[in-house]
């Protein structure tokens, strides 16, 4: 039977390997959500295929949600985190609970970013991760979330019929799916080469 110590690098690669799938889906929701806004843009109406890639952009959200979540579950043990790491834990998987519904993302992204944060904070504190690979990862989501705020109090954009500023909106979730990506590849590669 294996030990604690033996069993630990096979957990932080399992955490790495979550965490970096969940980076290339964030990817993946950023391009599924681009390409539903150019099928809008182009036939003027939201239905058939961009309401399709949106439906799978949802799915790949709420899965990069949930890998993000069995990676932190995993870094926690590692970082010792006690409660501090329950708190980011709990709040990830809320934020990935209300992925399902995609495009209140400063609600999702909000709860999944500052449980992402909490464990950057302590990538970053105990000097253990890439610098900038624990920054984009923790800050990803909520400097996404600020920028869309910041575009739409300067009302960035033409308003929609929503009463909403798509272009704020856009470059916001772009900023966050980006970040957070690259963040999440960067702490992955991390966990897998130790």
């Amino acid at each position: 039977m294996a030990t604690q110590t033996e069993q630990m690098p096979a957990i932080e690669r399992r955490s790495g390997t979550n965490i970096i799938a969940a980076g290339v889906l964030w990817l993946a929701a950023l391009g599924l959500a681009i390409a539903a806004d150019v099928l809008e843009a182009t036939s003027g109406a939201f239905d058939g295929t961009a309401e399709t890639l949106w439906g799978i952009m949802t799915v790949a959200i709420v899965t990069a949600g949930l890998l993000t979540v069995a990676g932190l579950a995993g870094l926690r043990r590692d970082l010792v985190m006690g409660r501090a790491g329950m708190v980011g834990l709990i709040l990830a998987g809320l934020g990935s609970a209300f992925g399902v519904v995609a495009w209140a993302y400063p609600i999702w992204g909000g709860l999944l970013g500052i449980g992402m944060l909490i464990f950057s904070l302590a990538l970053i504190r105990q000097g253990q991760a890439p610098r900038w690979a624990a920054t984009s990862f923790g800050f990803g989501m909520l400097t996404g979330i600020a920028i869309f705020f910041l575009l739409a109090l300067l009302k960035v954009g033409s308003i929609n019929s929503y009463g909403d500023y798509p272009v704020a909106s856009n470059i916001g979730a772009a900023v966050m799916l980006a970040t957070s990506a690259l963040g999440s590849i960067g702490v992955g590669r991390w966990l897998n080469s130790r």
